[in-house]
């Protein structure tokens, strides 16, 4: 037997003066909508801490090129300046010969995470031959 109210959709509800109920949202659809912001956030989390260990890496890399050209004797550490992006690493700055040329750029591509070497920067001293004039 048919009772007013039951088995009745929202058309009949509102028929019958009771106000339909609002649909609730299934919690697997309130999950998947918080488990997206989550991941949403999670990753731009992510990239920031991957660019702050890009940014280490950087950093870590010059120090190391730094520290290998100031041990080696055949380096006068004090004119070369090294900066290194993506790690990518520019060298500038003087030597004194080619020798000592070659000798810079070898070591920064031993350092673990160098990528490629960039030394057009890095120029040999031109000394005066002869006397200098009055």
């Amino acid at each position: 037997m048919y009772k007013p109210g039951e088995n009745a959709g929202p058309e009949s509800q509102s028929a019958l003066g009771t106000s339909p109920r609002p649909q609730a949202v299934p919690a697997r659809a309130q999950e998947h909508e918080a488990g997206a912001g989550r991941e949403e956030a999670q990753r731009r989390g992510e990239l920031a801490v991957q660019e702050a260990d890009v940014a280490y890496s950087d950093r870590r890399i010059s120090d190391s090129v730094k520290a290998r050209c100031s041990q080696s004797t055949l380096v006068d550490a004090r004119h070369v300046e090294v900066s290194t992006l993506g790690g990518i690493v520019t060298l500038r700055g003087w030597v004194r010969c080619a020798a000592e040329h070659a000798m810079v750029v070898g070591l920064a591509r031993r350092v673990h995470g160098v990528l490629h070497v960039v030394a057009v920067a890095l120029r040999q001293y031109r000394r005066l031959r002869g006397k200098p004039r009055a």
